[in-house]
């Protein structure tokens, strides 16, 4: 088989590759599971705009099912707890920096995410007889 249509073939397997990914696996993880060359599948994704949504919204469940997975390593009585910490640190890393504006550390409920104007505090002198800057 030569290899465009290879790759053709190896393109049915988007949908399996999807599945994965909404399952919690890495796009490199569910590519290797499904024979497919990473870097085959991100060609693709930059080619296809309808398949890049995908890929977006296939991502976005496989983080939520992450934050899911927290919850049941956390309450895992059974394991070993310095492994079951660094799985759950590791996951909260990776969710701030994946899904910043619901997952990360700071959160602005103040401007919207709009940039504040400065501030500007006039601190008046003080009388005389207090200390002196």
């Amino acid at each position: 088989m030569d290899k465009k249509k290879r790759l053709t073939s190896s393109r049915d397997k988007v949908p399996d590759i999807l599945k994965a990914m909404e399952g919690g696996m890495s796009a490199r993880k569910a590519c290797e599971v499904n024979d497919v060359p990473i870097s085959t599948f991100m060609l693709w994704l930059s080619q296809d705009a309808e398949l890049a949504d995908q890929y977006t919204r296939a991502r976005e469940l496989g983080l939520e099912k992450m934050a899911d997975d927290i919850i049941a390593i956390s309450d895992n009585d059974m394991g070993d707890p310095q492994r079951d910490r660094l799985k759950v640190d590791s996951r909260k890393w990776l969710l701030s920096k994946m899904m910043p504006k619901k997952y990360g550390d700071k959160l602005d409920v103040t401007s919207g995410g709009d940039r504040l104007p400065a501030v500007t505090i006039n601190v008046p002198p003080i009388p005389d007889g207090g200390p002196q800057p």
